[in-house]
């Protein structure tokens, strides 16, 4: 199993130190000749920044195929601070609520999810710090 999960996209813009680059996922049938006129075809155009040395930023220019790169250590962490700690946060909430409420099933899944808002905007204000240790690669495709 690689190590690292790639990517190919196209640069959309240069911004200082900050390449943005927009990648097309496809699913399996989206090369079928009926994709357009089938529901089971997706497609999803997503857009990543992706920071580079100062000047490594210069090798870079718009219109770009580059292919983005970001380790699964990196990733899995990734994922565990956006999905699997704010599941711990929800259901932590919904036990506590439904305890103080008397087993009021209503108040404890409002509580519940309203416990993410704090939880998001926590990460929200440290999306700098995670940003210096969540980092992609970028090189030519």
């Amino acid at each position: 199993m690689k190590e690292t999960i790639e990517h190919t996209g196209v640069i959309e813009s240069i911004h200082g130190d900050v390449v943005r680059v927009r990648i097309e996922q496809r699913s399996a049938c989206s090369g079928c000749k009926v994709a357009a006129q089938c529901n089971a075809s997706e497609q999803r155009v997503k857009t990543i920044d992706v920071r580079c040395q100062a000047a490594g930023c210069g090798l870079w220019h718009t219109g770009q195929h580059v292919r983005v790169s970001v380790t699964r250590q990196l990733a899995a962490r990734a994922l565990l601070l956006c999905f699997g700690l704010a599941l711990v946060v929800m259901v932590a909430a919904m036990v506590v609520a439904w305890q103080l409420s008397g087993g009021n099933e209503t108040v404890a899944a409002l509580v519940s999810l309203l416990s993410l808002l704090p939880y998001y905007f926590i990460l929200y204000l440290f999306r700098g710090r995670i940003d210096r240790h969540v980092s992609f690669g970028l090189e030519s495709a």
